[in-house]
């Protein structure tokens, strides 16, 4: 008998340890019908009892947010779409072993865009497929009653590669409401694991597309509780539980991105905030060194790094403390100088030389690059794009192929210095040269999530 190399290894232990990441999936079959609240009360609720490890489904950066906040723990993206498979197990690996696994799904069920790069459409219905993770589909049924069970017959039978393995039904308003539900639900043969019944005190706020950010509530751990509770009461954690599976594919995986740099300064506070736990981890895994600096506090970039991130947020809301932050400003202008910076989104524009704000006023920014931003006229600008590296930039080579997304309400109201990348959106369409480069620094709009395989 041959012996086992340490490459058999460590496959070994590899496939040990990711066997043991069981999960489901929380989805439902429009936005709005509630699977935030519940998988936000879900992770509270079980992280009582066991380690939890929490995913969200597509490039969300402020969902992630709340269930780190819930878990005590990183949240994870996970998202077919911009991510291979590779990099789907990579990440799902890093929880702690022996973890329950709860993924957030996006939007619908079944909603995505056209196929990527690797023939999945992002959709909550593809990450399942992947994963072998059932889903535990949320049901708003407020404005229905024995019509949900159609409803819940079609999406379990829509798509026969995917497990519809639960209903959590939810806007409850009666007794009588929950007997007319109930009578048809059971005839499509899915359990019912809770009945939630309508609760606007739970409700958490929103912004744009999605919540405040969760540090904006100063009441947000007492939020949670209260979710906690309410699940509790409402639902059968124990018949949730049991319908965990683990991960149906297991292969070895590579690490997900090359660090830009040994030693990485982020920008971070309520102004920057939009950065993904995969994306830092893998650094970190490979040898990077990671520290953070305030612009709102008016905190220089540290002087011992080789590389500065300024990711997005919402900058928009700290114009007048970014305008007059000059230690910061003046810093990071004086570093672009002579090490490599990146803006994403709301960092790009506060490398420019100015932003107009939705108070139609003009605030001076770092003056790095000669681009002037707006929101005082809102124009939504949202989906996931393809970047072709024509100036290399993030430690990516010219040529490379970069995917994310892009989600911000500015207009550009002059930028003159030379593109970065080349960019399509998910159906192919050519959106042009874009991004900006002056001296060592460089930025974008496109978040970034990874790079294609």
């Amino acid at each position: 008998m041959m012996k086992n190399t340490n490459a058999d290894l460590g496959q070994s232990m590899w496939e040990k340890s990711l066997k043991n990441r069981k999960g489901f999936i929380i989805s439902a079959p429009s936005s709005g019908s509630g699977k935030t609240t519940l998988t936000l009360g879900l992770i509270r609720a079980f992280s009582e009892k066991r380690k939890v490890q929490p995913f969200k489904n597509g490039p969300d950066y402020i969902d992630t947010q709340f269930q780190s906040l819930s878990a005590n723990t990183d949240s994870y993206n996970l998202g077919t779409w911009a991510m291979s498979p590779n990099q789907i197990f990579k990440i799902i690996n890093s929880a702690d072993d022996h973890s329950l696994c709860i993924a957030e799904g996006s939007m619908g069920l079944f909603d995505g865009v056209l196929k990527g790069k690797y023939s999945f459409t992002g959709s909550t219905a593809d990450l399942s497929k992947l994963t072998g993770w059932p889903i535990i589909l949320v049901v708003d049924c407020a404005k229905q009653a024995q019509s949900s069970a159609a409803l819940i017959h079609g999406f379990k039978t829509y798509r026969p590669d995917i497990q519809i393995a639960g209903v959590i039904l939810n806007n409850v308003s009666s007794a009588r409401h929950q007997n007319l539900l109930v009578s048809e639900i059971t005839k499509t043969k899915v359990p019912i694991l809770g009945i939630m019944p309508k609760s606007p005190d739970i409700e958490i706020p929103e912004r744009h597309l999605g919540l405040v950010q969760a540090n904006e509530l100063n009441d947000i751990q007492e939020k949670l509780d209260k979710l906690s509770n309410f699940i509790k009461t409402n639902c059968d954690l124990d018949k949730i539980e049991m319908i965990a599976t683990t991960i149906a594919d297991i292969r070895k995986t590579n690490e997900i991105s090359r660090p830009p740099a040994q030693k990485i300064g982020i920008a971070k506070d309520h102004a920057f905030t939009f950065t993904y736990s995969h994306l830092l981890n893998s650094w970190k895994n490979q040898g990077a060194e990671i520290t953070t600096f305030s612009p709102l506090n008016d905190e220089p970039p540290p002087k011992y790094v080789d590389f500065i991130w300024l990711p997005g947020g919402y900058p928009e809301l700290h114009l007048k403390i970014i305008s007059s932050a000059e230690k910061f400003k003046k810093g990071i202008y004086n570093f672009s100088k002579l090490k490599p910076v990146h803006g994403e989104c709301g960092g790009y524009m506060v490398m420019g030389s100015n932003i107009i704000g939705s108070d139609k006023k003009n605030y001076s920014m770092a003056g790095i690059f000669n681009l002037s931003t707006s929101f005082e006229k809102r124009k939504l600008n949202l989906g996931y794009r393809v970047a072709t590296v024509q100036d290399p930039f993030f430690g990516f080579k010219k040529k490379d192929i970069l995917l994310g997304h892009e989600f911000h309400y500015t207009s550009i109201l002059e930028k003159k210095d030379p593109s970065i990348v080349s960019v399509e959106d998910a159906y192919g369409n050519d959106l042009g040269l874009l991004g900006s480069k002056s001296d060592c620094a460089t930025g974008t709009f496109f978040h970034l999530i990874g790079s294609f395989e």
